[in-house]
């Protein structure tokens, strides 16, 4: 099941899927104005398929912050427990999700008449998130953005775009 940021119910006929992974980077905005002027074809070709556009938004999970108990520094505190911060920051970072996703799914229908539009937040490693929901979703393809790292920046922490080209089950086009 979906966390959906906008309304959203099945579409009565075909569809071809194409997944869009976004955030709030110049490089996300890059690749979502190359998939809405190379990828979508309005209101369908002639064969009656339509073009659905699914934004895809993935946070982290929110950090469960350690406080070290008896310590002398905290002696008489109140202090919230950790489930009632971690629920909060969950919070948080999901009306964050939401706002981006829907900001960008207004975006589509404005451009893109007859277009089915779904945006979803998902909340995990990025790189999994996205290769597991594309292949739930059955994509056509992933568009996504590159930040251009550098091979040391790759090595130590890891691309999410070569991670996603070459894990998902579909096709992946990274926008420079």
């Amino acid at each position: 099941m979906f966390d959906d940021a906008v309304p959203y119910s099945d579409p009565a006929c075909p569809t071809r899927v194409i997944v869009v992974a976004i955030d709030a980077s110049k490089h996300a905005q890059k690749a979502f104005d190359w998939a809405l002027d190379h990828m979508c074809r309005g209101s369908g070709d002639a064969s009656g398929v339509l073009d659905e556009i699914v934004l895809l938004n993935c946070r982290p999970v929110a950090a469960t912050p350690s406080v070290p108990v008896g310590d002398e520094i905290f002696a008489g505190a109140v202090i919230s427990s950790n489930q009632d911060y971690q629920a909060w920051a969950a919070e948080q970072t999901r009306i964050e999700s939401h706002t981006l996703l829907k900001k960008y799914a207004y975006r589509v229908m404005e451009r893109n008449k007859g277009v089915i539009v779904r945006a979803i937040a998902l909340e995990g490693d990025t790189r999994e998130e996205l290769c597991n929901a594309a292949k739930q979703l059955r994509a056509e393809c992933v568009v996504m953005g590159s930040q251009g790292m550098s091979l040391v920046s790759k090595l130590m922490v890891g691309s999410v775009s070569d991670h996603v080209l070459h894990h998902a089950s579909c096709p992946v086009i990274v926008v420079r």
